[in-house]
C-alpha cells in the first residue's frame, strides 16, 4: 500500500512503527537513504528518531556482540518478517547504510517541519524575494514588542496615528474594557505571526490610517442614522405614556414590559428586539399588570392602539435593517483594533526588511505562494534531490498550509508507486496555536 495513515494512542508504539518503516525503506536500498524524508515537529522528536535509526543500524551491524539489546533483536525479527530478508542480508545492508549516513550526514533527511521549510526558503531566497543572507527570528515576543514600541513612540507626533489611538482607547473605555494599551496591543498583535491570522490580515495591508478613519466615520454615521430612527419612534410612544401619567409598573410585567421597552429605546438603550413579555402584550393583548390602578387601566386601554402602531413601525425598522445594524455594530467595535493591528503589522514588516529578518511563522505561507502558482514540484526538483518516500510524525499538528506545501511531494511520490506514511494521535494535538488542524487527520 503506497499511502498509510497510522493512528495510535500515546505509548502504543508510534515512534517504533515509524522507525521500523524507515528502516524497511532504508534496507531495501541503502543508496537511496537521501531520498527518504522523515518529518516531525520538535527538535527533540527529530533527534530521538535519528538516534533510534543510528542505534538500530549499529546494533544490526554488530549482532555477534553480546551488547545487543532485546529491543533491537525484536526489531530485527520484525524486519525479517516484513521484508523477507535474512539476518545476514539485514546485517550487511545495515553496515552499508550506516557508513553512507555517517559519511553524508547532511543528507540524512530526518528533521522538523520548520527545518525543512527553512532549507526550502534558503534555497529559493530569490523566488521568495528575500535577500540571500537573511536571518531567521524564532522569538515571536521580541518582534512583537519591538513593533508595538515603535508604533507607540510615534504617538503625539503622527496626528493620524494619535487620533486612531485616542479613538481606540475611547472605544475600550465605553465598553468598560481594559486600557493598558501596550499590553492590549501586544496581546492581539500575536495574530501577525499566527498562520491563520496572517491570511486575513494580509487583506488589510493596503488600507491607510486615513482610510480606516473614513470607514470608522461612515460606520458611525450609518449606526447613528438607524438609532435616531428607532429613538424617534420610541420617543413618540414614551411621550404619550408620560403625558398620560402612566407608570411603567402599570404595564404587563411592569419594568420588563412594553412601557420600559419604549423608554429604553427613547434613551438610546438600543435593545430593539423585544423580549417575550413585550411580544405577549401585542400578540395576546395583555397590557396591564396587577399593580395598575383602575384609572391607569383605562388610560392604557385608550392609547394601546397608538402604542401598537408605534411598536409595529419599530418592528418594520428592525426586520428591514436590524441585521445590517448588528453587523455594523460588530465591525465598528473592531475597526480601531484592526487599524492598530494593521499599523503594527506595517511597522513589523518594515523592521524585518530593514534588518533582513524572516520570522519562522512566515515559511509556510512563502512556500505556498510558490507551490500554488508554479509547475509542481519544481522547487523541490531544483533543490537537487527528489524525495521518493515521505514519513510524517505527529500529523495531527500539521496545519492546512503545511499540508498543502507537502501535497506536491506526496503526489509525485505516489504517482511513482512509492511508499508514504503519516502517523499521529488526535488526542495529542498541541499545536493549534500555530494553525494545527486536527480535522485533517481524524476525518
Amino acid at each position: 500500500m503506497p499511502f498509510v495513515v497510522y493512528r495510535s494512542s500515546a505509548g502504543s508504539g508510534k515512534t517504533f512503527t515509524l522507525v521500523k518503516e524507515y528502516l524497511k525503506l532504508l534496507l531495501e536500498n541503502p543508496l537511496q537513504f537521501r531520498h527518504i524524508l522523515a518529518i516531525t515537529f520538535t527538535n527533540k522528536a527529530a533527534n530521538e528518531m535519528k538516534e533510534r535509526v543510528i542505534r538500530a543500524l549499529t546494533a544490526f551491524s554488530a549482532l555477534e556482540e553480546p551488547t545487543v539489546s532485546k529491543a533491537d533483536r525484536t526489531l530485527l525479527e520484525k524486519l525479517e518478517e516484513e521484508t523477507g530478508m535474512t539476518e545476514d542480508e539485514i546485517v550487511n545492508r545495515s553496515r552499508t547504510a550506516l557508513s553512507l549516513i555517517l559519511h553524508r550526514y547532511s543528507e540524512f533527511a530526518i528533521g522538523t517541519i520548520d527545518s525543512f521549510s527553512h532549507r526550502v526558503i534558503r534555497t529559493f531566497a530569490h523566488d521568495f524575494r528575500l535577500p540571500v543572507r537573511f536571518d531567521v527570528e524564532t522569538e515571536s515576543d521580541v518582534l512583537i514588542s519591538t513593533a508595538v514600541d515603535m508604533v507607540l513612540q510615534r504617538a503625539g507626533e503622527d496626528q493620524e496615528l494619535t487620533r486612531l489611538l485616542v479613538s481606540f482607547l475611547e472605544t475600550r473605555l465605553e465598553e468598560e474594557e481594559g486600557w493598558d494599551i501596550e499590553g492590549i496591543f501586544t496581546k492581539f498583535a500575536r495574530n501577525l505571526i499566527n498562520e491563520e491570522g496572517l491570511a486575513h490580515i494580509e487583506g488589510l495591508r493596503n488600507i491607510s490610517l486615513a482610510q480606516f478613519q473614513v470607514i470608522a466615520d461612515e460606520l458611525r454615521r450609518s449606526i447613528l442614522e438607524f438609532e435616531q430612527q428607532v429613538a424617534s419612534e420610541a420617543k413618540a410612544a414614551d411621550r404619550l405614556i408620560s403625558e398620560r401619567g402612566i407608570s411603567l409598573g402599570a404595564f404587563f410585567y411592569g419594568r420588563s414590559g412594553i412601557g420600559k421597552y419604549f423608554s429604553d429605546l427613547a434613551n438610546r438603550r438600543m435593545k430593539v428586539e423585544p423580549n417575550s413579555h413585550v411580544r405577549k402584550t401585542i400578540e395576546e393583548d395583555k397590557w396591564t399588570s396587577g399593580k395598575a390602578s383602575p384609572v391607569e387601566i383605562q388610560k392604557i386601554k385608550e392609547i394601546s392602539g397608538t402604542l401598537t402602531r408605534h411598536f409595529e413601525r419599530l418592528m418594520v425598522l428592525w426586520n428591514t435593517r436590524g441585521g445590517e445594524y448588528r453587523l455594523l455594530k460588530l465591525i465598528s467595535g473592531t475597526i480601531y483594533t484592526l487599524a492598530v493591528l494593521n499599523e503594527i503589522g506595517q511597522t513589523l514588516r518594515q523592521f524585518k526588511e530593514q534588518n533582513n529578518l524572516v520570522h519562522i511563522s512566515e515559511f509556510n505561507s512563502r512556500i505556498a505562494s510558490v507551490v500554488m502558482n508554479e509547475p509542481v514540484p519544481f522547487i523541490y526538483e531544483r533543490m537537487g534531490e527528489q524525495y521518493h518516500n515521505l514519513l510524517i510524525d505527529e500529523f495531527q499538528d500539521t496545519s492546512v498550509l503545511q499540508w498543502m506545501n507537502f501535497v506536491p511531494l506526496f503526489e509525485n511520490s505516489l504517482a511513482s508507486g512509492h511508499f508514504n506514511m503519516v502517523v499521529g494521535d488526535g488526542k495529542q494535538a498541541i499545536y493549534r496555536w500555530r494553525g494545527g488542524d486536527i480535522d485533517q487527520f481524524i476525518v
